[in-house]
């Protein structure tokens, strides 16, 4: 238990300075986009562990096997990301504006921002869909109709992530079109996305086949692309530059 919360402190600490370095090198129509791109290597990391049931199964593997050799893989996978990757260069009076912020108190800002916190809302409410999604429909499907380990894994998980990378990519293109006609571009899109989310559950839900369950699951994973790959750079329109990794993690 103590290596898994170590484990999410981990991702805690990527996501909002990822998401943030990347809305700094696309400030234009291509943000969307580019977040859309990089969450689909989370989604392809989803799909392979899908097979993790597998994996755990095998008398030859197990899941001790699985967790060592994908920390060792994630080990090695840091070394030239901390020689290649660097911040966008800034104008000289950027440093000085975010110096002034340092001095501040960002987080009360923050609260007292409408916008932002009509975000946090919009944003924690599909979040609890997507967790039971992702943590628990292995299990339920399994219980549901009877799967094995494996199948349940891979069923509950790769066309579901197939879907959410499709909705990812597809998502962010028409945001970032979108821009270019109305500001509210990126919040139409990912409303689009959340009106797929109640009807998608339901069907899984009241599914009494394991094939519209899957179908359910198809559609809550391309609303989710659609959601997802807006997340970031709508707060951007609501939060200053240098507040963002601090908004992110909030």
């Amino acid at each position: 238990m103590a290596a898994r919360a170590l484990m999410g402190v981990s991702e805690a600490f990527y996501i909002p300075a990822a998401l943030a370095l990347i809305a700094d090198f696309h400030p234009g129509f291509t943000r969307s986009r580019a977040v859309g791109a990089h969450q689909t290597g989370i989604y392809a990391g989803q799909i392979l562990g899908g097979f993790a049931g597998y994996v755990a199964d095998s008398p030859d593997h197990g899941w001790r096997w699985a967790f060592s050799t994908c920390g060792m893989i994630g080990v090695i996978y840091a070394i030239p990301l901390l020689g290649l990757l660097r911040n966008p260069e800034r104008t000289e009076a950027e440093p000085a504006k975010a110096e002034r912020v340092q001095t501040g108190n960002v987080f009360t800002a923050l609260i007292g921002n409408r916008n932002f916190i009509l975000l946090v809302l919009c944003f924690t409410l599909p979040a609890i869909a997507g967790w039971v999604v992702r943590d628990w429909m292995p299990d339920i499907l399994k219980e549901k109709f009877g799967l094995g380990q494996g199948k349940a894994g891979v069923s509950a998980i790769l066309f579901v992530q197939i879907a959410s990378l499709a909705g990812a990519v597809a998502g962010g293109t028409l945001a970032d079109r979108w821009m270019r006609a109305t500001p509210r571009g990126r919040i139409f899109t990912s409303a689009i996305g959340m009106t797929l989310f109640l009807p998608a559950l339901f069907s899984v839900g009241n599914a009494g086949t394991l094939t519209v369950a899957i179908a359910g699951l198809i559609i809550f994973g391309i609303g989710w692309g659609f959601f997802d790959c807006n997340n970031m750079p709508i707060l951007c329109q609501v939060a200053r530059p240098e507040w963002r990794r601090r908004a992110m993690a909030s």
